[in-house]
């Protein structure tokens, strides 16, 4: 017979104090989120300490013998924790693991750390995405009494746990903020789930979907330093389930200042890829994966060589104040590349109108009722993205199409009608969050036989771990469309238009002033105003030109005033959505089976068209005139 809850009260009448005891009883059949022994609270102001064997599924994360922080095991080889944990990491063979003792000066079982994989979005600044998972050298043995695995939430609701519900933390963390030791004893506290709408809530938090508070209203109750990345619980159904990671707080235990914890739920997918051990969905997954072996930095040189060829011009006058930039792709890229190289002007005040034809290959015009309404770009044969406000509202998918393959609006190319419309669920029309929808063409493009061609998604091993924005920040990026090129007149450019802007930091004030989530959205412009993009541009992409091929940074989604000082665009981040627009594309075949027909069109190609060899010749070239150059001047 289940017992759920087993009430002790004991009334001990010393000094007008009433202590009262809750004992969790778990099933002793159940295959995770029960010890051996039941898990007894206290109803006191401040943390206790815990009981032996009562928690099986805490461990101790340390750097040689030191403890830094908590985890949670969901499996024998796998550790849950905070990704802030780990980002000071310089060697796993620093990393030890300790299971099954509930105290720190007591080694039960100790374990080697294989990999690390630190959630790829996850921002230091804001610790957003704080969520890691350890790989254990070997796994651990479940046969312990002391051990046991903490079970996850079946839910993938977003705001789960519900408010006001009872949770459980525990930790080796300090019993105050002034103090920088450990305890060595292991302590529980119980807390209540606050609402994300509460004055003490928003003071902290930075963004409600993946985090949430957890504390009391007076204070006095709260996880500290030492208890970061360990487990926040609530026991529903006879069994504890891991409903938080403890991530952040200001000082601790403060009233009106609760803790923010990672929201388990949001992360079920991300976590179930390491538990069933999917190869596919790890690589693909949005994360940065760290061996034994690979803990050392990786640097590119691609384009020094670039960089030094426009220095050495710069330097020695070769060009005036106008100059082009022609982006040559490489030969053998399979996305991100049009039949046409694509020539930018980039000392200009504004946009300019493309001069090339088939530069963009991705770039399409979403039409409403046969009228340009918004951009959008193809990222496989029977798919494109453009933002959600472009199409949320629309009544019929027989009322759009999308224009191919021109420049002018008024020519037209390869029309398509939409058989399938996804907006993300979570789109916010009032604060432009989660921007962002896919289209699904009725007939596929046609890669081979056409100018088109599709842009690259970012990849995972592109991303910037530590500082968890792409693109970063003073990246030189492209935005083009046809939107208007007077922010006064709402009539579109007849001409495909193009624009250099910069990624902005979320911190500058240009972008403070307009952006709703600096997570999801991103800000891109220049600081004195002039370039930027305006209605008729939304939906369209921003570009980053990156190992020979250009990718699909952002969706335009929103602004102030167009190309107005102090008033940055905002743009959806396309990192943030890599998993979710993969998912949707991946179940379209003939996205693979074109991929395979340029790889094998590409490997048929002449093997001299290297761009390094070609490069270094221009070098050379260059060389050879500079020295003519200042010869000739010197005579």
């Amino acid at each position: 017979m289940a017992i759920t809850f087993v009430f002790h009260v004991f009334f001990i009448q010393i000094a007008f104090t009433a202590v009262a005891t809750i004992t969790y009883s778990c099933l002793s059949n159940l295959s995770c989120g029960c010890s051996v022994n039941s898990a007894i609270l206290s109803k006191i102001i401040g943390g206790e300490q815990a009981d032996i064997d009562s928690w099986g599924w805490i461990v101790s994360i340390r750097i040689g013998n030191s403890h830094v922080c908590g985890g949670s095991l969901i499996s024998s080889t796998l550790i849950l924790t905070a990704a802030h944990c780990l980002m000071s990491i310089k060697s796993l063979a620093s990393l030890n693991i300790n299971a099954g003792s509930t105290y720190l000066s007591i080694i039960h079982q100790q374990r080697k750390v294989s990999q690390i994989y630190i959630h790829q979005y996850y921002d230091s600044n804001t610790f957003v995405n704080d969520i890691a998972i350890i790989r254990l050298s070997s796994p651990i043995n479940m046969n312990d009494r002391s051990i046991a695995l903490i079970c996850l939430p079946s839910t993938k609701t977003i705001y789960y746990p519900p408010t006001d519900t009872t949770v459980v933390a525990i930790g080796w963390g300090v019993l105050s903020s002034g103090n920088k030791v450990p305890s060595d004893s292991l302590q529980q506290v119980t807390l209540k789930t606050l609402s994300k709408t509460s004055i003490n809530c928003r003071t902290v938090i930075h963004n409600n979907t993946i985090q949430f508070c957890s504390g009391v209203p007076g204070g006095g109750k709260d996880t500290c330093q030492g208890d970061s990345g360990g487990p926040l619980m609530i026991f529903s159904k006879d069994q504890w389930i891991l409903v938080g990671i403890t991530s952040y707080g200001i000082s601790c235990a403060l009233a009106d200042y609760p803790g923010v914890y990672t929201r388990v739920s949001y992360y079920i997918d991300w976590i179930s890829c390491f538990l069933t051990n999917n190869i596919t969905c790890i690589e693909n997954t949005t994360l940065k994966q760290y061996s034994l072996s690979s803990m050392g930095s990786t640097i590119f040189y691609k384009n020094i060589l670039i960089v030094f060829i426009l220095f050495l011009l710069f330097l020695f006058g070769i060009f005036d104040a106008t100059i082009s930039i022609t982006y040559t792709c490489s030969h053998y890229a399979t996305c991100g590349c049009s039949k046409r190289s694509t020539i930018i002007l980039s000392k200009i005040i504004d946009g300019e109108p493309v001069t090339i034809s088939h530069s963009w290959g991705w770039m399409a015009s979403l039409r409403r009722n046969d009228i340009h309404h918004c951009g959008a770009s193809l990222i496989s044969p029977s798919y494109v993205i453009t933002a959600a406000h472009c199409v949320n509202d629309i009544p019929s998918l027989s009322r759009l199409s999308l224009n191919f393959d021109i420049t002018n609006l008024s020519n037209i190319g390869e029309l398509r009608n939409v058989t399938k419309m996804y907006v993300h669920p979570l789109y916010d029309q009032r604060l432009y969050i989660n921007d962002l929808a896919i289209l699904r063409l009725h007939k596929p493009i046609d890669l081979i036989n056409s100018n088109m061609s599709v842009i690259c998604l970012p990849t995972k091993t592109e991303f910037n771990l530590e500082q968890a924005e792409y693109p970063p920040i003073g990246s030189s990026l492209i935005a083009i469309g046809w939107g208007t090129t007077n922010p006064f007149i709402r009539i579109p450019s007849p001409t495909l238009q193009q624009v250099i802007v910069q990624a902005i930091a979320r911190t500058d004030s240009s972008c403070l002033n307009t952006i709703n989530d600096d997570v999801v959205q991103f800000c891109a412009g220049v600081p004195e105003g002039g370039k930027d993009t305006c209605q008729g541009d939304s939906g369209g992409p921003l570009m980053l030109f990156k190992n020979g091929r250009w990718q699909l940074i952002g969706i335009t989604s929103y602004g102030a005033i167009c190309a107005s000082p102090g008033f940055a665009g905002v743009y959806t981040r396309i990192a943030y959505y890599d998993s979710y627009i993969r998912e949707i594309i991946q179940s379209d075949d003939t996205l693979k089976s074109n991929i395979k027909k340029l790889e094998l069109e590409n490997e048929s190609r002449s093997s001299t068209k290297n761009l390094y060899k070609e490069s270094m010749i221009q070098l050379c070239f260059i060389c050879v005139f500079i020295t003519y150059r200042k010869l000739f001047y010197q005579n």
